[in-house]
């Protein structure tokens, strides 16, 4: 029989050598590539591979310079409980690595007593967690890190976040903006450095003990102990972080400013340690509703932000559900009252919210990718019932249709082919349609909006802008912006009735320019006679108002331009 195809077996007669099988081990520990150690229970080690000589870098003997005193800290805590008794503890542990710095191993530690029952010695032997192969589970598992920046992972997070503390904990989440951008403008790798980069910087800014993981792709999380459960100081400690995370710097030969958004919460023993991570990445989009960099999770705000997102599944379904519907508001030549545009207004009649507002609609749909859909089914529907109206109303081919662009409609850059495509589907003459886009919404960027405004132009249609006036832009700028109507805001035609002499000086100004740049001017939200009678005596000419006809569906407007036909 071949002797390589025998099981081996040692021989159950051969009495084992003591020495021997210490002089074996002994080798092996030191031939290993692991960090294999033993000390004392003061601390003095009396056994160290060349692994952990190399990581203690010719430092004395002792224990704390091999490991971190975070992990002096843990293990005082945690051994008693798991090692006593010769039960080995398996799990992470910070380690110096030999150059200044230190890392995260997987460790497994036993503990030896002495005749008193005290701790005698103690053994570690312990591998980086990047070159550990996934482990069995442990008493206490293995949370992981991240193969990138070698933080602590998600898993790694959850479990800290589950340990009992004592004092105040903070928790708090940082997003860096733009990341997908940077990574496709500048390269996979780069994006790789400056995530790298962003690892260093929290790593440097903590305490011995503190806990800095990355939890997502653009995610990065830090525990950290606090003098104060007050939110104003934990608000101020995530503020702080973040402002170490975007000091410019640079990666790569590249200079780069990063754009980051912080979220925070305290620690709370009672809490299940996902929804304390959930709270803290709900803290990031409450930041980013109220336009802050930085924000403490505010369960009010979690509520009506749970709201919104209900709404905004409702509304992606609404227009299967035949939900939408288009109210119609005219608007009037001031001189005559003769109708002479009419503007689409969207409503939405929900089965289980009921009917919602505008005003409470609209907004979330501008903040979710569901005013994208939206804004299209606007855009075509109105289309399609200026060319119905021109086959049931004499004369209403002179009517302008004027339709809502969003600001993410507007900063599309296929807005221009939707347009084209919704009139060549249609059928609608282009100069019939008035596109409407907010005064704030061109401001963000005029340089942006002049071009896009007359590729706009360019297809034919007519191009306004709305609300006028709240956006405080110079008047100057109207030189620049290739339009052909100004909607005045109503907020200065309210104050008209008061005699104000400020809002009136102001409406003379747009009136007067627009007439130099071959502007309309149409004022919005008239109410009252008096109203009418003072913006034709500043030399308004068109307007629309409840004072005229408030918003109807298409049939009621539909009778009311039959009327106008024939007056």
């Amino acid at each position: 029989m071949d002797v390589h195809s025998r099981p081996w077996a040692a021989p159950q007669d051969a009495p084992v050598d003591p020495t021997r099988l210490s002089t074996a081990l002994e080798l092996l520990l030191r031939a290993t590539p692991d960090t294999a150690a033993a000390w004392t229970a003061d601390g003095a080690l009396v056994f160290a591979n060349d692994e952990a000589r190399r990581r203690l870098g010719g430092a004395p003997p002792l224990l704390a310079h091999l490991l971190a005193p975070g992990s002096l800290a843990f293990l005082a805590e945690r051994l008693p409980f798991h090692a006593l008794g010769a039960a080995p503890w398996r799990g992470r542990l910070e380690v110096a690595d030999g150059r200044g710095g230190t890392t995260i191993v997987h460790a497994t530690i036993v503990v030896t007593l002495g005749p008193d029952g005290d701790v005698a010695t103690t053994a570690m032997l312990a591998r980086d967690a990047v070159l550990a192969a996934p482990p069995d589970q442990g008493l206490d598992g293995w949370p992981g890190l991240d193969a990138l920046t070698g933080l602590m992972s998600r898993g790694g997070l959850v479990e800290r976040l589950g340990d009992r503390a004592d004092g105040s904990l903070a928790l708090v989440v940082l997003e860096v903006e733009g990341l997908t951008s940077l990574n496709e403008r500048l390269g996979q790798d780069t994006g790789d450095a400056i995530l790298s980069l962003v690892a260093e910087r929290l790593r440097r800014s903590v305490r011995a003990g503190d806990v800095v993981a990355r939890i997502g792709g653009d995610e990065f999380a830090v525990l950290l102990r606090t003098s104060s459960d007050d939110d104003a100081d934990t608000l101020a400690l995530a503020e702080r972080l973040r402002d170490v995370v975007q000091r410019p710097g640079s990666v790569d030969g590249r200079e780069v400013a990063l754009t980051v958004t912080a979220g925070a919460v305290v620690h709370a023993n009672d809490r299940d340690p996902l929804d304390l991570l959930r709270a803290a990445t709900l803290a990031v989009a409450q930041a980013r509703e109220v336009g802050r960099g930085a924000a403490c999770y505010d369960p009010a705000r979690h509520q009506e932000s749970d709201r919104r997102r209900t709404m905004a599944e409702a509304l992606r379904g609404a227009i299967e559900r035949d939900e939408l519907w288009l109210a119609w508001q005219p608007q009037y030549t001031l001189a005559d009252q003769r109708i002479v545009g009419v503007e689409a207004l969207l409503r939405w009649d929900s089965p289980t919210l009921g009917s919602v507002p505008p005003a409470t609609f609209i907004p979330v749909a501008e903040t979710s990718d569901v005013i994208v859909p939206l804004g299209r089914w606007v855009l075509e529907q109105a289309c399609r019932q200026a060319r119905a109206w021109e086959a049931a109303v004499p004369g209403s081919a002179d009517m302008d249709v004027h339709v809502n662009l969003s600001p993410r409609q507007f900063a599309d850059p296929t807005i221009v082919g939707q347009v084209t495509d919704v009139l060549a589907a249609t059928g609608l003459a282009p100069h019939r349609l008035c596109l409407e886009i907010t005064e704030t919404a061109v401001m963000d960027d005029v340089d942006a909006a002049v071009e896009a405004l007359a590729r706009l132009r360019a297809v034919g249609v007519k191009v306004a802008i709305d609300d006028f006036g709240v956006g405080y832009s110079s008047l100057s700028y109207l030189r620049r912006l290739p339009v052909d109507v100004l909607k005045l805001d109503r907020a200065f035609v309210e104050r008209l009735d008061d005699g104000d002499a400020a809002d009136a000086a102001i409406v003379v100004a747009v009136v007067n320019l627009a007439r130099s740049l071959g502007l309309t001017v149409v004022a919005e939200g008239v109410e009252t006679a008096a109203q009418r009678r003072e913006l034709r005596a500043l030399g308004c000419t068109m307007a629309q108002g409840y004072l005229f006809a408030r918003p109807v569906p298409a049939p009621a407007l539909t009778e009311l331009l039959q009327r106008e036909a024939w007056r």
